[in-house]
């Protein structure tokens, strides 16, 4: 399973409250992150969210197993490691 983490503050609970996951998306509290796990990809719509574009910006902690393959002022998409080839073809 690939990993999104993102900052455990209350500033940044719409990422994580609005991530939608292909398929199964798991939700779990680690320290002082938030880890989204998925096995093929997630997508935060930054509308959706209401942060402001500074927070939008910064609230990616890390990944694991997993690629960005589109962050900009509309959505963050990361996929797994292994499905970014397909991600990027469509």
């Amino acid at each position: 399973m690939a990993s999104l983490f993102i900052i455990n503050v209350p500033e940044y609970e719409p990422l994580w409250k609005c991530a939608v996951g292909d398929s199964e998306l798991t939700v779990r509290h680690i320290g002082p992150y938030v880890e989204l796990r998925f096995p093929d990809g997630v997508t935060i719509d930054r509308k959706a969210t209401g942060v402001r574009h500074a927070l939008w910006y910064s609230g990616v902690g890390a990944l694991k197993d997993a690629q960005v393959v589109q962050f900009d002022k509309d959505a963050l998409r990361v996929v797994a490691a292994d499905a970014s080839v397909g991600a990027n073809a469509k």
